[in-house]
């Protein structure tokens, strides 16, 4: 069982690294004005979070067995502190990039090492509600971010960042106080189901599907909705940040709850629907006023936590029916499903909505998630 400083290290480094993901969000046309850039250059910086995570994650997906959990959360934490003591000194375009490059690498090891030794739990209810309060305070991080972006933006993008770069000192003192976890069957060698059985497993395929799908949705709103917002219906970004802190509030709200309450659940009905549900609120954004839009953000990540709830658990469930206890590898593979959407989202969405209007942006959105509700399949995932 997870020692619970341990815990506490990984939901306070989580909820770091996602204050300073979504602060950064509704603060990219301030530092556009300011460095020189647009909504292409705004995706490239939201993306290259992913290209970060995902250039980390693979060597764990690989190799994931040889790595314990303690030197990686190490590890981790230190990449993430590293990086936000860059962010108030981001005065030009490759510092940015910088920052957020590292980041999304320290983002991308601690959520596999995190994962990981929760999944090592052998009650699954507690291990989902584990999972779903990583998730909570990711979301608490998300939520907290752009408004808190918005506010302390009167004094210069720059300077937002000094409020995560004072609480990261924290994260070395809970580093220095974790119990060294004791060695168990989870961790043992010999319990491992070799990367490429994962990769040929349906449900693995499907749930790394969903991940991604998800991940795509998210990532796809960030440099569209804020400047969609603010050329239909004025909105500033302290408005904008408010409407992202409210999605993030909605995503870690349904989420633990979801993450216990799911665990022994079938899911491809609920992803089917799902993601359906997700392109009708897409398609809404852009016909409605924008009271109902709020109402539209809020179930957007409502539907998002939902989603996101029963995979991790899932996955972790998969690994166990086949034989393995290799929490790290399937988690790592999470993370990549999670980049390669997140990657994917901003970079796309940045550039469709440059190049085509916001609208159609989001019309394709809607589409690429009625698309992905159809291919998920009728029978069960745990077939």
């Amino acid at each position: 069982m997870l020692a619970p400083r341990q815990l506490m290290l990984i939901l306070a480094a989580v909820f770091l690294d996602a204050l300073a993901y979504a602060m950064l969000i509704p603060l990219t046309p301030a530092f556009g004005v300011e460095v020189g850039f647009g909504q292409s250059g705004a995706g490239l910086i939201l993306g290259v979070y992913a290209v970060g995570l995902f250039a980390a994650v693979l060597p764990l997906a690989l190799f994931g067995n040889a790595c314990p959990g303690r030197p990686l959360l190490t590890l981790g934490v230190a990449l993430l502190i590293s990086s936000l003591l860059i962010y108030p000194l981001a005065d030009n375009f490759v510092l940015l990039l910088v920052a957020r490059l590292l980041q999304g690498a320290a983002s991308g090891i601690l959520w596999t090492a995190g994962l990981a030794l929760l999944a090592e739990d052998p009650q699954p209810q507690r291990r989902g509600r584990n999972m779903g309060l990583v998730v909570s305070s990711f979301s608490a991080g998300l939520t907290l971010g752009p408004p808190a972006a918005g506010l302390l933006a009167t004094f210069g993008p720059n300077h937002a960042f000094y409020l995560p770069v004072a609480l990261c000192l924290a994260l070395p003192w809970m580093l220095g106080h974790q119990h060294r976890p004791t060695r168990t069957a989870a961790t043992s060698p010999g319990n491992n189901v070799p990367l490429l059985a994962l990769l040929r497993d349906p449900a693995c395929r499907l749930y790394g599907l969903a991940v991604a799908t998800t991940a795509f949705a998210m990532g796809f709103l960030e440099p569209v909705l804020p400047t969609w917002l603010a050329d239909t219906h004025g909105v500033g970004t302290l408005g904008s940040g408010l409407m992202f802190g409210l999605l993030a509030l909605s995503l870690a709200l349904a989420t633990p709850l979801a993450g216990a309450r799911l665990a022994n659940i079938e899911p491809a009905r609920l992803l089917r629907r799902g993601f359906l549900a997700l392109a009708l609120l897409t398609a809404g954004l852009i016909i409605l006023p924008m009271a109902l839009i709020v109402i539209l953000v809020i179930g957007f990540g409502l539907l998002c936590g939902l989603l996101l709830a029963p995979t991790m658990p899932g996955l972790a469930m998969r690994v166990e029916r086949l034989g393995g206890r290799n929490y790290a590898v399937i988690f790592a593979l999470f993370n990549l499903s999670f980049a390669s959407g997140l990657a994917a989202g901003p970079l796309l969405g940045g550039a469709i909505a440059e190049g085509f209007g916001g609208p159609t942006s989001l019309l394709l959105l809607a589409a690429v998630l009625v698309g992905i509700s159809a291919m998920l399949p009728r029978q069960s995932l745990r077939d």
